[in-house]
This record gives C-alpha cells, structure tokens and sequence, in this order.
C-alpha cells in the first residue's frame, strides 16, 4: 500500500517491526511536496513514533487476526488458554500479558490478536460481567452528584462504583476504561 492510503487503525510492518498507525495529518505547503505526518505505536512495547511519509512511499501491511480464547488456569508464569472450537490449549507468558488480566476469572473469554502468526496483544472482552465481592454501604448525605465509592470484584480488581452498587450485585464494566457501565440483574 503507499502512504497517503494509510488510515488510523491499519497495522504495517516498518524496518522489521509492527506498527499500528495511532494518527496522521496530510500535510500539503506551497511549492513543497506533500507528505504525511504519521503517529505510529509499536505493537509488542508500545513505544511511540512519530516520522514523515512521502505520500508514495511504499509500506508493508502487516496480515492481522483476532481469535477468541478461553482462560483455563495459570501455573507458574504461565497462563493457559484453550480455543473453543478446536480444544487446543496454549501457553502465554504472564509477564507479557499482565494488563490483560486484570478482570480475569475461570473461564474468561479474550481476544487473541495475530499479526504475521505471532501473538501481538492479549486483551479482555469489551464488556464483562462480575459480581461485587466487597463494597462499603451508602451512607446517608453521600449523595453528592456521581459520587463514587470504591468496589472489589470477584477477579481481585478495585473500582468506583455509584453508591446505590452492594456486595453481590453483578455489574458490568468496559475493560477498556475500568469503568462502571450498569447493573446487571
């Protein structure tokens, strides 16, 4: 692909690492040539970096694939995952993944990410469910707007929940932001 059909989103590989392209600007100036402003992040340590494109500058797209994963149990500094359709378990080094693992429970779904055949990135589902295991009681007064309290959920994680959330409700929350969503019934 060249540059100037580069989106943000799109993973390509440059000087033998991946990179997923974070923003970009089309820059055009009088009597110069155009080219792209890029922000890209290296997909195994996140590093930044931000260069200039001609816009015919040729790039690699990286071949990517997203396979859903089943948390099984850890040992040692291992996790193992199983793919539901073909039963086969993998191995995934704790110490690369451990972001990812912050809502883990038995049985968890993730999202395995591929590019080129080798794992890339572990991540949670979007939305999970989990239930309350330990929150302090609303106490009257407290209803100051959004006030927050803090909640521990099943898989270990702490946070802020509306007042009116007790131990065993079950809640949903977006992994992304570790943020409450809505009570679950």
């Amino acid at each position: 692909m060249n540059a100037k059909e580069l989106k943000i989103g799109n993973i390509v590989e440059m000087d033998g690492k991946v990179y997923t392209c974070v923003s970009l600007q089309h820059i055009q100036q009088p009597r110069l040539a155009p080219f792209i402003k890029v922000q890209m992040k290296e997909l195994k340590t996140g590093a930044l970096l931000e260069t200039n494109l001609k816009v015919t500058d040729k790039l690699n797209e990286a071949t990517r694939e997203v396979k859903q994963m089943q948390y099984l149990y850890d040992e040692g500094d291992l996790l193992y995952f199983m793919d539901p359709e073909s039963f086969d378990q993998f191995p995934v080094n704790k110490k690369d993944h451990k972001n990812a693992m912050r809502f883990n429970t038995e049985g968890a779904l993730y999202d395995f990410t591929y590019v080129n055949g080798e794992i890339i990135n572990v991540a949670p589902q979007t939305f999970i469910t989990q239930e309350v295991v330990e929150c302090d009681a609303a106490v009257a007064g407290d209803t100051a707007r959004n006030a927050m309290k803090e909640a521990k959920l099943e898989s270990g994680a702490t946070i802020k929940v509306p007042m009116f959330i007790k131990t065993g409700d079950k809640i949903e929350v977006d992994t992304r932001t570790d943020e409450y969503v809505k009570r679950v019934n």
